[in-house]
């Protein structure tokens, strides 16, 4: 997305309650299966399924990452200097994020700090470097197991772009039909708003959905939509590994309101995109940015279009999940059968919205319990880059206050420059790598850990979602699932409250006599029905399926079955 009033969409989409400051419980009665970390994620290849359902996603502001040279703007050799934290590519070690796939925010040339109005296609942002720069990028990222996509800006263009230019400059240009024109102005506004679409060029009006700054492209102009096309085939040559697709939904207009977005033609385009796009890289992939209700996600999710949707709707559960330490808000979403979750891009916040610390108030408990839903549950996670540190939001709305700079340590700078920021930054005492990186309680240890446990069991990335009913006092906050994949089971249980449970009682789909305990935080109690036993306790069974489970504040636990 770019820096216009389009944020403003989902500004109301989930109301987080009050924040209560209790923090998660001390790992108790740890036995080693349970104090040991997985391996990491380029241990286990697998190539039965497309690469991204196995992989974690770290979307990345180039500018606000890290800066090589001491211009205060973050840059791609910046980017490269960090890749080890992102994933250093030894399977041995755990003390890197783990995330395999990096999603670029706009890094063609564009006379914006945000990249979303496109000047070149073709030419990467010499405030960012060269191409020779980014070749070297998606070198080093490859090498570490990084698969790299792009934000493609479809949609629309910048006005300053050549073809605009020329378009508006006459209206015998052969660019003039590669925007929309007309005479007067029918007054549209946006789909989500009151804004205008048509703007004033002389005597005449383009549309331009958004803002006049970024006016779109005319898609039922033959040369536009093969110009898209040759300029995706053009960087999926220079390795690149996909497309964030922007805007997904607004490529055709047949009238105001409601019929400026999901059009028949916009599906159509994308039908065929898809097939000239895998024809030139078959396993590249399309991730669409189609921010509405799912009914109208869904469609696009087919198999004919994108790989991928970003669900606006889970996002909006998961954060209403953590602050209301409730469940079946989140369960209704998840058993939604409109969108496949095969289809699912999950994530907590984006760069067009307030980061998920802020609007939870700054409660590390609840942070934690996000997190552990987000790479738990099914779909391929994105994480957002200062997410896993709990970076904040600043205190005002617009968006550069959502993409500050990176807090790497507690230093004036933070790390991130040497010289001066190209914006300000939120004074991050704790929520900085340098702070967390070797405490085995901070949230950057704890997103770790979850991820690299992600990657060592492809029930979490690939496998089906089975509710695992749970009664009795605070059962209501317990969230409880199976994860299944080719035969391997994983059972997770998470407390969402900031209280103890009573003894509820989980009823398991089957019962098992072999188990493992693959990750433990907080107090744990589980009491077979008629047997009273800790699950470290041998030699204990889930030989039957009920089961008598106390779980302290905002503890979780994880065991293959």
């Amino acid at each position: 997305m770019n820096d216009t009033p389009r944020n403003l969409l989902m500004a109301c989409a989930v109301c987080l309650v009050a924040c209560i400051g209790i923090g998660l419980g001390c790992l108790s009665l740890a036995s080693s299966a349970a104090k040991s970390l997985p391996t990491s994620p380029t241990s286990k290849p697998q190539a039965s399924s497309p690469w991204w359902k196995r992989a974690v996603f770290y979307e990345v502001f180039v500018r606000s990452f890290q800066d090589s040279d001491g211009d205060g703007v973050g840059d791609i050799k910046g980017l490269i200097q960090r890749l080890d934290y992102l994933n250093d590519g030894d399977p041995k070690t755990t003390t890197d994020l783990g995330v395999t796939a990096l999603w670029l925010m706009p890094i063609f040339r564009s006379g914006s700090y945000h990249g979303y109005d496109t000047e070149d296609y073709r030419t990467i942002d010499p405030r960012y470097g060269s191409h020779a720069d980014f070749k070297k990028l998606l070198k080093e990222a490859h090498r570490r197991g990084i698969r790299v996509i792009v934000d493609y800006v479809i949609n629309h263009s910048s006005r300053a772009h050549p073809w605009f230019k020329a378009s508006a400059s006459s209206k015998s240009s052969p660019y003039r039909s590669w925007y929309v024109w007309r005479k007067d102005n029918p007054k549209w506004t946006q789909p989500w708003g009151s804004g205008p679409v048509w703007h004033s060029s002389g005597d005449s009006f383009f549309y331009g959905i958004f803002w006049s700054g970024m006016p779109d492209l005319n898609f039922r102009h033959p040369p536009v939509r093969k110009e898209m096309t040759r300029i995706a085939k053009y960087w999926l040559k220079q390795g690149v590994d996909g497309f964030r697709l922007d805007a997904a939904r607004y490529l055709f207009a047949d009238g105001g309101g409601a019929l400026q977005s999901d059009r028949p033609r916009t599906h159509q385009f994308w039908k065929s995109f898809r097939k000239d796009v895998k024809a030139a890289s078959p396993n590249a992939l399309m991730v669409g940015e189609i921010w509405t209700q799912v009914a109208n996600i869904a469609p696009y999710c087919q198999g004919d279009e994108m790989d991928m949707a970003f669900h606006f709707g889970l996002a909006g559960a998961l954060k209403g999940a953590a602050a209301s330490m409730t469940t079946e808000g989140l369960w209704r979403v998840l058993s939604n059968p409109t969108f496949p979750s095969s289809c699912w891009a999950t994530f907590l916040t984006n760069h067009d919205q307030e980061r998920i610390m802020s609007q939870l108030h700054s409660n590390m408990p609840m942070m934690k319990t996000a997190a552990a839903l987000l790479l738990t549950l099914p779909g391929t996670p994105f994480l957002y880059y200062g997410e896993e540190i709990g970076m904040l939001n600043g205190p005002k709305r617009d968006d550069r206050h959502k993409r500050m700079p990176m807090a790497w340590d507690g230093s004036p700078q933070a790390g991130f420059t040497k010289g001066i920021p190209w914006f300000q930054r939120m004074p991050h005492k704790k929520a900085n790598v340098a702070a967390q990186t070797k405490n085995a309680k901070s949230l950057l240890s704890w997103y770790r850990r979850l991820i690299h446990l992600r990657h060592s069991h492809p029930a979490l990335s690939e496998g089906s979602l089975k509710r695992v009913p749970v009664k009795g006092e605070g059962s209501e906050g317990v969230m409880a699932f199976v994860r299944e994949h080719k035969g391997k089971r994983l059972l997770v249980l998470l407390n969402l409250e900031d209280q103890s449970t009573a003894k509820v009682h989980v009823t398991l789909p089957f019962a098992t006599k072999q188990w493992k305990t693959l990750l433990r935080e907080g107090k744990v109690h589980v009491t077979h029905i008629g047997t009273a036993r800790a699950p470290h306790e041998s030699p204990y069974t889930l030989a039957t399926k009920e089961h008598k489970v106390k779980l302290g504040p905002t503890s979780m636990w994880v065991v293959g079955l």
